[in-house]
């Protein structure tokens, strides 16, 4: 995941920078010289101090709540999105590789049952409702079936003619 790892070096070396700038000037301050040609003292230096810590803290939240829906967005369902800034998106599968899955035993695991263990895909049943269903299947074909025999003798027997007495 080098988004991680570019975004750990960016605010490192952002908080370095921040903190190296304002802990030079607070030594200035300490050693009684003057910041701008004014003079701050010791609440000079705490201001300076906790301005610069509130910012790099609030840099640094801000950036990694950003980065997960970027993140969640490029690595979800089993598969990496790239060029996410193009009109075509490139879906890549991940899994572990294999020399890791060997390493693992992820081959040499059985599968764990019993009335304990929760399965992604319950087995059915069919004891409990077969015969249910089986009689609904068999009513409707019976309904099915006698519907078209009782339309077929009285449609084709009578033809909506009426007798001339």
């Amino acid at each position: 995941m080098t988004e991680i790892f570019s975004l750990q070096k960016e605010l490192s070396d952002y908080s370095i920078d921040k903190i190296t700038k304002a802990e030079s000037t607070a030594m200035d301050i300490i050693n009684h010289t003057s910041y701008n040609g004014v003079s701050f003292g010791n609440s000079g230096v705490i201001a300076i101090l906790t301005a610069v810590t509130n910012e790099v803290a609030a840099n640094i939240l801000l950036s990694w709540r950003d980065l997960l829906p970027k993140l969640i967005t490029k690595y979800h369902d089993g598969y990496r999105a790239e060029d996410l800034d193009k009109g075509s998106i490139h879906m890549v599968k991940l899994f572990y590789p294999k020399f890791w899955l060997d390493a693992t035993g992820y081959f040499n695991s059985k599968i764990n049952t019993g009335p304990d263990v929760i399965m992604f895909q319950p087995s059915m049943n069919t004891n409990d409702n077969s015969l249910l269903i089986f009689t609904a299947i068999i009513s409707s074909i019976i309904s099915l079936f006698g519907g078209f025999y009782i339309a077929k003798k009285f449609y084709y027997n009578n033809r909506f003619y009426t007798a001339i007495v």
